[in-house]
């Protein structure tokens, strides 16, 4: 740590002066003193923000993101995203989907057509999609427009409330959470006979108990050399729509997310673009996905590698590489203290948008290439039954002719419990 500023004042230019000069340790050092000490929404205090983002990418990914969290929990807006608070798009999006198909409260199409429109008018990707496979005529019905003309009033009314909710710099406090009753018993006061204001909180209630979640269908094998399957409807439309929402505008090229390591397939190989979920980034959806790999592979979740998304654009592609690791790599894996253990046995991929042509994964030796379709999985075995590598499982992903590919992937390693 540079000499004097333990009890001083820290500068931005001082911190401009450790992104550029110092490692990672001490950024992250600097950056804590920082968010002890300045004013929430300060410049300085948006600096040291950025600056333990940007180590949340490198080794001492764990230690950035752990202040980070701690900041955030202390605060009730979000990271970039400062509009988070009751009258959320995607709320009304993930509500407005269970009353229309009446999972959880009572079937009101109705209510969740304008629930839904109400949410493309927030910016929500597939809400207007969603609402049309309600009215295909793309117009509400008469019962629907009434409730969007509440909703309208509604969300004038609690927009002030909404302005003190998230003012830069506001920390938790027992006035924010006033607000916050506040405003929920706003939305309590719609009318609709579903909602009320019970315990403190907003609730949905009816007499239906069915869950709104994915109901994937049996595997089906494509092949066996390699050892090839496809999953159908593996997500449901909210899951897919509410990653996509969390990953728009977070996709670099590769060298930004693995650390620039020469060495890396990603880097070599692969010209599209993509992230890793951390544990700042991993919600529950994503969590809840990944049980949902587990109990169909079968495979120990302590295997699994951080989940991620790799886009595709016309032109770019995956050129052709294996997802196992040599002995080398095994060796060198084995001997890191942040690295997950043991070979890769599966590779997990999950559809979140299909292009309209291109972009299919190809498996040369075999001569098998595989589309991809919205919301299916499909997974390969990299390893053979007995353990070893299988030079069969050579992919390449394909360039995109027309449209755009995104990726939900992970990779599952052999997991071995530890024995005393």
């Amino acid at each position: 740590m540079p000499q004097g500023t333990a009890n001083q004042k820290i500068t931005v230019d001082q911190l401009e002066r450790a992104a550029a000069n110092c490692d990672d340790q001490t950024r992250i050092g600097l950056a804590a003193q920082v968010l002890a000490r300045a004013p929430v929404g300060s410049e300085v205090c948006q600096r040291a923000l950025t600056m333990l983002r940007e180590a949340a990418r490198g080794t001492l990914a764990g230690a950035a993101q752990w202040i980070l969290g701690c900041f955030y929990l202390q605060h009730l807006f979000l990271p970039d995203s400062p509009d988070r608070a009751l009258g959320y798009g995607p709320a009304f999006y993930s509500l407005g989907l269970r009353f229309a198909h009446g999972a959880g409260v009572d079937t009101d199409r109705a209510f969740g057509h304008a629930l839904l429109f109400w949410a493309d008018r927030c910016g929500v990707a597939d809400a207007r999609a969603a609402a049309d496979t309600l009215q295909p005529s793309g117009a509400m019905s008469q019962a629907a427009s009434k409730w969007f003309s509440v909703l309208q009033r509604v969300d004038s009314e609690v927009q002030p409330l909404r302005d003190q909710q998230v003012s830069p710099g506001n920390s938790i406090a027992h006035s924010r959470l006033d607000i916050l009753d506040q405003i929920e018993r706003h939305f309590a006061d719609l009318g609709h006979p579903a909602l009320s204001f019970q315990g403190g909180r907003l609730v949905a209630t009816g007499k239906s108990d069915t869950p709104y979640r994915a109901r994937p269908k049996p595997m089906q094998w494509i092949d066996s050399q390699p050892r090839v399957a496809r999953i159908r409807d593996f997500i449901t439309r909210e899951e897919r729509t509410q990653i996509i929402s969390m990953v728009s505008g977070a996709l670099v090229p590769p060298e930004h997310y693995t650390g620039g390591a020469a060495n890396s397939t990603e880097n070599v190989f692969f010209n599209g673009t993509g992230m890793y979920f951390s544990a700042l980034t991993a919600d529950v959806m994503v969590r809840a996905i990944e049980y949902r790999i587990a109990q169909t592979t079968g495979l120990d979740m302590r295997g699994f590698e951080p989940s991620s998304i790799i886009g595709y654009a016309p032109g770019q592609e995956y050129q052709p590489h294996v997802d196992y690791f040599n002995e080398q790599e095994l060796a060198t894996s084995a001997k890191s203290p942040i690295s997950i253990k043991g070979q890769r046995i599966v590779t997990f991929l999950i559809c979140l948008e299909a292009p309209e042509s291109g972009g299919e994964t190809l498996y040369p030796k075999a001569d098998l290439k595989v589309a991809h379709a919205r919301d299916d999985a499909m997974l390969h075995y990299n390893t053979l039954p007995d353990g070893q590598p299988d030079e069969m499982s050579l992919h390449h992903g394909l360039p995109i002719e027309r449209g755009r590919k995104l990726i939900l992937r992970t990779a599952i390693r052999a997991f071995m419990p530890a024995t005393t």
